[in-house]
């Protein structure tokens, strides 16, 4: 018997074949389509409806926390609001066509979109350090209700692409309302006391992952409270940002 064999690697590559081999045919029979034109398209965006998002890299923006800008305008979060995180990069507007493939991805389930964008996220993962990737964590009432939790498939992407860990050292201990369900107002003050860290942070670097910012207090009272417990730098990430004006 050859000594090399081994029955976990052998049933890992079958699974992988059977799986290769279903996506095939699936395909085949049910290609997937853009969530947005309804034409065939990878990862079910097409390039057409990609290029109509507005991705903020292209745009002035504030190069801590990645709100669009009108040019030679100092960033009024940044000027007003304590923001406990390094720097928040975001991919795009949360507006227009990003808000639309936003939600999509949030409210409806479709998180195989979030492999179109691999590329983005690997230029992310290229220009920062860290150690750990943290999601932050829905109530649990509320991931039971939905089955999912964007944050943590995209936390699962950076993984993939990254090789670093995923670390579930966030609990969310208040069941809070959505950020895009209430007033701008009411923003500032809905994250607070709702989380607590329930691993050990002691001198990581952490990259802290969400699906959309609004006014960043989420984001930011999660880095702070991981800050509390020993971490040693905090960069945000969400997909979507929202515009000055929202």
């Amino acid at each position: 018997m050859n000594s090399n064999f081994s029955f976990s690697s052998f049933s890992e590559k079958s699974l992988s074949f059977i799986k290769s081999l279903f996506q095939s045919f699936s395909y085949l029979f049910f290609p997937p389509s853009c969530i947005v034109c309804g034409e065939i398209a990878e990862h079910s965006l097409c390039a057409v409806c990609k290029s109509k998002i507005d991705f903020i890299q292209s745009l002035p923006h504030c190069k801590r926390c990645s709100l669009i800008l009108h040019e030679n305008v100092e960033c009024p979060d940044c000027a007003n609001f304590e923001l406990n995180f390094s720097r928040l990069v975001s991919l795009f507007s949360y507006s227009d066509y990003g808000e639309f493939v936003l939600r999509k991805i949030k409210f409806e389930g479709k998180l195989f979109v979030l492999e179109a964008f691999t590329y983005e996220i690997q230029e992310v993962v290229s220009s920062i350090d860290f150690d750990i990737i943290v999601p932050v964590p829905s109530y649990i009432s509320r991931f039971v209700k939905r089955g999912y939790n964007p944050a943590l498939s995209m936390a699962s992407l950076f993984s993939k692409i990254s090789s670093k860990p995923v670390v579930f050292a966030l609990e969310k201990i208040k069941n809070t309302p959505s950020q895009l369900d209430i007033p701008k107002e009411e923003r500032l003050s809905n994250p607070r006391g709702a989380f607590s860290v329930v691993r050990n942070v002691e001198g990581k670097k952490i990259l802290l992952v969400d699906d959309v910012a609004t006014t960043c207090s989420t984001l930011s009272e999660c880095s702070k409270v991981l800050r509390e417990k020993g971490a040693d730098d905090v960069i945000a990430f969400a997909l979507g940002r929202t515009p000055l004006l929202r």
